[in-house]
């Protein structure tokens, strides 16, 4: 059995009816067999079959097919029976050259073989060649480009009886998600064949089948897929901090079929190269910060990065569709991207002090204040009552400095602290942020 599975029942009859249909051209048997035995048996076609004729002698008769290396089956024929047989293809083994011999036998349970009555031509049982696949690329609107050539076979024995014209043509067979079920898609014709697999659920399986009348010839199966990225991001850092964006790269593939029943489809990891990408917002385009982001054997992947702001950020596959799974063999897959993650950068305390936190009372001091990255927001100082924070005086930002002078009073201490809204720097959102308190002590 191929490693595809069973094909359908139906599938089998439509090739067994398309060789039974195909007009028939018996060949009469050369004058001479290969030994030099006269040959009066008789090989043609029939219904599917390989028909073999012989003189009528009232015997019960023996046929023996044989190739270089010997017997390969024998068929016993009792004396009541007609002086033919239909063999069925499936007695011949493939790729081989055999002939086949009519003995005479003493008697309906005699084994052995007696007199010889004839011998065919050799002939040979060659299936075609199998297709080659030349070219198997995901398209981005989801179809599937797929190329390939047909090398004909050297025919061993050219002119034997059961030769038909050779015809050049190939059929892509799709499987269904689960694997068991497949649908053939318009023959092709021609040595060199193309065609393009109109989107459709995946992932699935393709494999390309010619045939003749010994058989069918089928590529190896290779599967359609899809990449699957996973990622996630640290949710917020201070600005400048570094950040750490990881994920998985993974390959959906199609379920096999196990003694006709179905498989679901799973995941396996895969090895390739991705690219992480970020954008400002969800209006932005996305722009490229490390385009070599290799997984691990295991599919993992991970980075890190200076963090310059809200951001979100992606990893997507680099240019290639395919993929090389271990020990799975190759895959033609649909590149893909991770769902965008976001990560947030709060502003970054620089200095945030009185100028003079012991103070004479009545002098003049100046709340300072400095942020980064240096936006222009407008900070608020506030001041602790004993109760609660109470704003004292808006101080607007200048490349993320500002200050607030006043004069020292009450005696005694006095809290503070500032509020920084959130601002954008460089097209980035930068979050706002409450200053830890600072005091001042007047005397």
């Amino acid at each position: 059995m191929s490693k595809f599975g069973i094909l359908p029942s139906a599938l089998a009859l439509t090739l067994l009816a398309s060789v039974a249909t195909t007009p028939v051209v018996t060949k009469p048997a050369a004058a001479v067999a290969a030994d030099g035995l006269a040959a009066a048996i008789g090989l043609s076609w029939s219904n599917g079959g390989v028909r073999v004729s012989w003189p009528a002698d009232g015997k019960p008769n023996l046929l023996r097919a044989t190739d270089a290396q010997g017997t390969v089956f024998e068929q016993p024929v009792p004396a009541a029976a007609a002086n033919e047989l239909v063999l069925p293809v499936s007695r011949f083994p493939s790729y081989r050259d055999l002939t086949i011999t009519v003995f005479d036998r003493e008697s309906d349970s005699a084994t052995a073989a007696g007199a010889t009555i004839g011998q065919t031509p050799v002939f040979d049982t060659d299936r075609p060649e199998f297709p080659v696949v030349t070219r198997r690329q995901p398209n981005g609107n989801g179809t599937l480009s797929l190329g390939w050539n047909l090398v004909r076979r050297t025919d061993s024995t050219p002119g034997d009886p059961l030769d038909r014209p050779v015809v050049a043509a190939a059929t892509p067979y799709l499987s269904n998600r689960v694997g068991c079920g497949w649908t053939a898609l318009p023959t092709v014709t021609g040595s060199a064949g193309t065609t393009t697999v109109a989107a459709r659920p995946r992932p699935y399986r393709v494999f390309l089948r010619a045939s003749n009348e010994w058989g069918p010839a089928d590529t190896k199966a290779f599967e359609v897929a899809d990449y699957a990225v996973s990622a996630k991001v640290t949710p917020a850092t201070n600005y400048g901090s570094y950040l750490r964006f990881a994920g998985r790269l993974e390959v959906i593939r199609p379920g096999r079929c196990a003694e006709g029943v179905t498989q679901p489809v799973y995941r396996v990891e895969a090895v390739g190269r991705l690219q992480l990408q970020a954008r400002n917002d969800v209006n932005s385009a996305w722009s490229t910060i490390n385009p070599y982001l290799d997984t691990e054997p295991d599919g993992t992947f991970w980075a890190t990065q200076a963090n310059p702001g809200r951001r979100q950020y992606r990893a997507v596959m680099a240019s290639s569709a395919r993929a090389e799974l271990p020990g799975f063999g190759d895959v033609a897959a649909f590149v893909a991207g991770s769902t965008p993650v976001t990560s947030s950068a709060f502003h970054v305390v620089r200095r945030a002090r009185i100028d003079y936190p012991s103070a004479t009372y009545g002098s003049k001091v100046s709340a300072l204040l400095g942020v980064a990255p240096g936006t222009n927001a407008r900070a608020t100082l506030q001041r602790w009552n004993g109760t609660s924070w109470v704003s004292v005086k808006w101080v607007q930002l200048t490349n993320g400095s500002g200050s607030y002078s006043f004069t020292a009073a009450p005696r005694g201490v006095s809290a503070f602290r500032y509020i920084v809204p959130g601002a954008f720097f460089a097209g980035r959102y930068i979050s706002g942020i409450t200053t830890e308190t600072f005091r001042m002590t007047v005397r």
